[in-house]
């Protein structure tokens, strides 16, 4: 049993402290006695449900009783009842309805909460004396399913509503256990970029719910008039279905839009709820995105230019155009390759499934040209451009606003991803861009991949092997995925030089990224990821408690060595600062045979005989394992030294590490609280990177209290699963249902007070892609919870079960077997 599940049997156990036997016939949910020993109960959603209530037997028959309950939902709305029960009357029922309200999902410092129904009962006497309660809470869904990058595979299920004795208000979210609720709403995405085109979208989902259901759709005003109404029939798991709504007579302001369930010929006010909004626009604005606030405004005094016959590329667009224009793109294709004015960044554009059209950049095109570069793909070509002017001033003031947010932006770049799509430009210049179009929307700290098992640039070091590690033809893999284009880039060219070019170019901060335990397997994808250091040294592998080796152990100087050549080496090409990797593929080290005997030795300890709940003999072995990985930082340090006095630079030190909290970090082999103690690193970055599934804990302020006692800077972390759905992921199926719970995760962390936002892979933003304005949010706090209150961002994207855990890393795991038990970290063996 996990510490969640413990304390929630014991509140329940106070609150149910009752004997089983004289209650035994108080409580029926559809007829099904109520078991005080199971403590919970499952009831149908989208049918009729009924509570019975019966007087116990040591309540005298001939007295009367009242009943008053209250159902409340995840957003708080509430429906109540009070009854008798007569003197001389056994029982009395109650009507629950139909259960259709979705759960609420609330993100606090990096935790993502749960907040479903509740429902309390009391019984009293004629006095008003109590003669019994209940309460009960919704928990997750009873029927795990897989997960998978940070979210299920699939759609979740409708679920049985399970309500648990207890008094919970919410809980820890578990995607592996997430449940739709029978009926979902949504607006059509049209609605984002004009506000009369209503759309909306209801959908009975597939699970434990009725083949069909009949319901009302509903739109209200502020004052509740309803304002449209119609009955729809939904069946199970059909896809959406779409009901357009005249709305352009609609006056500026909040719109309630509701689906609610006719069950039994009773219409339940109790289904999804949205809010549509509707402003007063100025006729000046222009959008850059769909998602996102950011707006330009248009110059009335002059045309829009529209172009739509090109030449074969490349070709150069000029023309007598004055002034600042935005410009807009639309490409056939899988997307291509655009460069605006002479000294402008060659931009990759990647088609969107919200507009076609996709806007590239504002610019001063005075004098100016407008470049179409030739594409790998024949089929990317591009098919119009579209010149809207816009005034100096907002190009300006959104280039100014977007790259100088108010709270710090921190990237880290597996950039090699940006050379996956088929038009991509396999030349130097896109290091410039990559790093560059990062720094145009806020991210002023580039965090740059150079290496893991292998390195990504052309090292001097005798044991470094630039990807891949055997030749690629002789790997044979079996991968749909081209590693062709990131080999090119490794091999024909210096990654490392052109992103710290890119970052002089736009006075943007480069810090190499190292993977500091990322070996793959050996013949895993033919051993291209499996450097000759790794593969040729057995002896220096990890242990695992039962006797298998996996990647390398920090036990071994030989490795911390290896590592911190690597580091001190792009320290001395000119790196701004460092990101020592340690977030994913932890432990550090495990059970090393030779490193147990010494633990023996010095302790009379047998670290394989134990685990978490020997309580400080373990916490003894943890403590001496993690000190060979923080020796690696002391040596890192120490040779840092020279190369700081020698470039005359700080070259800070920031370490990446999973956001499971201080003690799991140690049992990983991250002694945080000594680094921090020691001033072996000057930022702390967290990975939020779930691997307790509900055992663990994702909350940040743990961190941010370390980091204010020793004034070390704590940067919270949004996973790349926040602005790229991966369960559909494919370069013509991008889906954009997770950017509400990714903005709502950086609001979290914004409330919590971290000191900068850090997201991974943010080399796929620099596609051009309109998602990137809305990351750009993570660095303006004030902004973003603007957006959320004013747009219709999160009617049209609502956070559900499907997409609630969106932000975590992508190496997330939810399913048992892959992680380890809080009492005894016995399937990972750490």
């Amino acid at each position: 049993m996990s510490l969640r599940a413990f304390a929630t049997a014991m509140l329940a156990a106070r609150i149910l402290c009752w004997p089983e036997t004289a209650h035994a016939q108080e409580l029926r949910f559809n007829g099904v006695l109520f078991d005080t020993r199971e403590g919970e109960v499952l009831l149908a959603p989208g049918a009729s449900n009924r509570l019975e209530i019966s007087r116990s037997r040591e309540v005298d028959p001939g007295e009367a009783l009242k009943v008053t309950w209250e159902l409340r939902t995840g957003d708080g709305r509430r429906r109540s009842g009070t009854d008798r029960i007569a003197s001389g009357a056994s029982r009395t029922v109650c009507e629950l309805g139909p259960l259709a309200a979705p759960p609420v999902y609330e993100f606090e410092a990096g935790e993502v909460f749960q907040r479903g129904y509740r429902l309390t009962v009391r019984l009293s006497d004629s006095t008003g004396r109590s003669v019994r309660s209940w309460s009960f809470y919704q928990e997750h869904g009873k029927t795990p399913s897989e997960v998978q990058q940070g979210m299920g595979e699939v759609e979740p299920l409708a679920q049985r509503i399970r309500l648990v004795s207890g008094e919970n208000q919410r809980l820890v979210y578990n995607p592996r256990f997430g449940a739709l609720a029978p009926l979902s709403l949504r607006l059509g995405e049209s609605v984002l970029t004009s506000q009369d085109d209503l759309e909306i979208r209801a959908k009975l989902n597939t699970g434990e719910v009725p083949e069909q259901m009949r319901c009302v759709l509903r739109v209200a005003a502020a004052d509740g008039k309803e304002l449209w109404r119609k009955e729809v029939d939904l069946r199970k798991g059909a896809e959406w279905s779409i009901y357009r709504v005249d709305a352009s007579s609609w006056s500026a302001g909040d719109y309630r839009v509701d689906l609610w369930p006719i069950v039994e010929g009773r219409t339940w006010d109790e289904g999804p709820r949205l809010r549509y909004r509707r402003r007063t626009p100025s006729g000046k604005e222009l959008l850059v995105s769909p998602v996102a606030p950011w707006q330009l405004e248009r110059d009335a005094s002059r045309a829009e230019i529209v172009v739509r016959e090109f030449q074969a590329p490349p070709s150069v667009l000029r023309s007598a155009t004055k002034g600042h224009y935005a410009v807009f793109a639309t490409f056939r294709g899988e997307g291509g390759l655009i460069q605006v004015g002479r000294q402008g960044l060659i931009r990759g554009v990647a088609l969107s499934n919200l507009s076609n059209e996709v806007f590239v950049e504002a610019a001063d095109l005075t004098g100016e040209e407008i470049r179409i570069h030739p594409s790998r793909d024949p089929k990317s070509q591009v098919a119009s451009l579209r010149l809207v002017p816009v005034t100096a001033a907002s190009a300006q003031r959104l280039t100014h606003t977007l790259a100088n947010p108010p709270m710090p932006l921190y990237s880290v770049n597996d950039w090699a991803e940006y050379f996956g799509m088929s038009w991509s430009r396999l030349l130097p210049d896109q290091f410039t861009s990559i790093v560059c179009v990062q720094a145009e929307f806020g991210f002023r700290t580039v965090g740059w991949s150079v290496g893991r098992s292998w390195v990504e640039y052309p090292s001097k070091l005798p044991a470094a092997r630039v990807f891949p590690c055997v030749p690629y033809d002789r790997a044979k893999v079996k991968d749909p995925y081209d590693y062709g284009p990131r080999i090119v880039m490794m091999n024909e060219h210096d990654p490392l030089a052109g992103a710290y070019a890119g970052g002089k170019h736009c006075q943007t901060q480069v810090w190499p990224w190292l993977g500091m335990h990322r070996h793959y397997g050996v013949n895993s994808y033919g051993g291209i990821f499996s450097c000759p250091f790794y593969r040729e040294h057995p002896e220096w592998r990890q242990v695992s408690k039962d006797g298998k080796p996996s990647g390398l152990s920090f036990y071994y100087p030989e490795v911390r060595k290896e590592r911190v050549d690597i580091l001190v080496e792009v320290a001395e090409r000119g790196a701004d600062g460092l990101f020592v990797g340690c977030d994913r593929q932890v432990p550090m080290l495990r059970y090393e045979p030779r490193m147990v005997e010494e633990f023996r030795t010095k302790t009379g300890i047998d670290a394989t005989a134990i685990d978490a709940s020997a309580g400080p003999a373990y916490e003894k072995w943890i403590r001496f394992r993690a000190a060979f990985f923080t020796e690696t930082l002391r040596e890192l340090k120490r040779r840092l030294g020279p190369v700081r006095t020698g470039r005359n630079a700080r070259i800070p030190v920031g370490v990446r590490i999973p956001a499971g909290g201080l003690f799991l970090n140690l049992a990983q082999g991250l002694d945080v609280e000594t680094w921090c103690r020691e001033g072996l690193v000057d930022l702390i970055d967290l990975d939020p990177l779930e691997e307790a599934p509900g055992e663990g804990s994702q909350d940040v302020r743990p961190y941010l209290a370390l980091g204010r006692k020793h004034g070390i800077p704590v940067i919270g972390g949004v996973g790349s699963t926040a602005f790229r759905d991966l369960r559909v992921f494919g370069l013509r199926t991008w889906q954009y249902s997770v950017i509400t719970a990714g903005l709502k995760r950086a609001q979290g962390l914004h409330r919590a007070g971290v000191d900068g936002v850090n997201t991974f892979e943010t080399e796929v933003l620099t596609w051009t892609d309109p998602v990137r304005f809305a990351v750009a949010l993570y660095g303006h706090p004030a902004e973003l919870d603007r957006f959320l209150e004013e747009s219709n961002i999160e009617a049209v994207y609502p956070v559900d079960a499907s997409n609630a855990a969106a932000g975590h890393d992508n190496h997330s795991v939810w399913r048992p077997g892959w992680t380890w038990s809080m009492h005894g970290f016995g399937a990972r063996s750490f």
